[in-house]
């Protein structure tokens, strides 16, 4: 086709919820002919209209890994905070389109979420995002945050920033994180799963095209296959409990299921979901999908059940 994508499958696996979602979705899929600055502008536009959750205050900072912002729910915990990587393939997303699902995660989980606005490709290649994050990490520690009290989250492209900082972290000797959360990661940058291919009539999301095309842009002359950008085939032992949520009928669905096979190898604590009928990151559709206020409810009464 000439958009890049196949046909919508029609056999009744979709949960009817997203039906309307997926079909809105595919009408504004992305073309293989834009520039990058076009995904960036129409990923913007997307997210303008999204609702905020209530009851969330938002607070503007500065940290040495970039402009951030909190998300502070009311009542929030004293001592626990999250630290949010937004998807977009590292060449969209921004304090803007993150912060809806921030407050909406902030609400479910009861806790602040710092989003953090890393520097975008291919303007800025790896490793200068995930220096971005560490340094951020590096912050919220000076900030009075205990380690073990900080929650890495991350969705899409963020969850491989969310692994590949946990792996510099216990290299360095650092005390890492207290917990993880991948929302429908992208892991294999060599984009290996077979899943993308599989699910390509269900999610237009994540076509191989467009994944390419934000591989590249992010790695450069960089291998996909080297050790330094593929987490999937590091030694996964000594990181902290790592909750995985991915949906049944998206691309990248084969990411999340060898992450955490290879993860309970390890012997880490990895917890995997998938989510029947559901797309890529279904997460940022709270709160007009049902699924996704339940997924988010879920990962704050998996935190609850970890606290340290």
């Amino acid at each position: 086709m000439s958009d890049g994508v196949s046909e919508l499958a029609d056999d009744g696996r979709l949960n009817p919820s997203v039906v309307g979602l997926v079909r809105a979705l595919r009408r504004h899929a992305p073309q293989p002919d834009w520039p990058i600055t076009e995904h960036h502008r129409r990923f913007e536009d997307a997210a303008a209209g999204r609702q905020l959750a209530p009851g969330v205050d938002l607070r503007s900072v500065a940290t040495p890994g970039g402009q951030a912002e909190w998300a502070v729910p009311s009542g929030a915990e004293h001592g626990d905070a999250v630290l949010y990587l937004h998807g977009g393939g590292f060449i969209m997303g921004s304090l803007a389109t993150s912060r809806p699902f921030a407050t909406h995660l902030a609400a479910a989980v009861g806790r602040p979420v710092l989003t953090l606005g890393y520097s975008l490709a291919p303007q800025v290649r790896f490793p200068t995002q995930l220096d971005e994050v560490l340094r951020c990490h590096a912050w919220l520690l000076d900030e009075g945050f205990a380690p073990e009290r900080l929650v890495l989250v991350g969705d899409s492209a963020g969850a491989w920033l969310v692994l590949a900082a946990l792996l510099r972290l216990r290299a360095s000797g650092a005390t890492l994180p207290g917990r993880a959360v991948l929302l429908s990661p992208l892991l294999d940058l060599a984009l290996a799963s077979p899943s993308i291919d599989e699910f390509a009539g269900y999610d237009p999301q994540t076509p191989r095209w467009l994944l390419e095309t934000m591989c590249d842009a992010f790695l450069g002359d960089v291998s996909a296959t080297s050790p330094a950008v593929a987490p999937l085939h590091a030694d996964l032992r000594g990181l902290p409990p790592t909750l995985v949520q991915a949906a049944e009928l998206e691309g990248l669905r084969g990411d999340a299921e060898r992450f955490h096979a290879a993860a309970v190898a390890a012997g880490t604590d990895c917890e995997l979901e998938t989510w029947p009928g559901l797309i890529h990151v279904w997460h940022a559709f709270a709160p007009r999908l049902p699924e996704a206020v339940d997924a988010l409810q879920r990962i704050g009464a998996w935190l609850d059940a970890r606290q340290p």
